[in-house]
């Protein structure tokens, strides 16, 4: 059975997304659409802060791509997004992230989720991609 037909019908659930760069967060929007009738939009602009989304049912799913809207410009702008989009949130971690990847996704992590107040009622899954992998802890930040 799709995903979608287990999916709440009376109100809409808004999802955001987010987490360290190249953690798959496209990955798992494509994997929750398989086998049903929705599929992922793409649409990078300026506007909207989030390249992609997924409507299932009445469940909208939202990626921010935080290593994107990282000046500080646009942190105020990503945190309203947040607020509005804050019915749950789904922060990825790249398994074999270098020390700058952690250093901005720890960052993200708080600036996007834990400095939101309203992302405090909703469920905040946290997924470590990436494991399978061959880790190498020794590479550090360039630049």
């Amino acid at each position: 059975m799709p995903l979608g037909a287990y999916l709440p019908t009376q109100d809409y659930r808004r999802i955001f997304v987010t987490g360290f760069e190249d953690s798959s967060k496209s990955s798992i929007l494509q994997h929750l659409a398989a086998d049903s009738p929705y599929s992922v939009t793409s649409q990078y602009t300026f506007e909207t802060l989030f390249g992609e989304h997924l409507r299932l049912n009445k469940l909208i799913f939202s990626v921010i791509d935080a290593h994107v809207i990282h000046p500080m410009c646009q942190l105020k702008r990503a945190q309203a997004f947040v607020k509005a989009n804050a019915d749950g949130v789904v922060f990825t971690i790249h398994a074999e992230a270098d020390e700058c990847r952690w250093e901005d996704g720890l960052y993200f992590l708080e600036s996007l989720v834990l400095k939101v107040e309203e992302t405090g009622p909703g469920p905040l899954l946290l997924l470590v991609t990436h494991l399978d992998e061959e880790v190498n802890h020794t590479r550090r930040c360039s630049g």
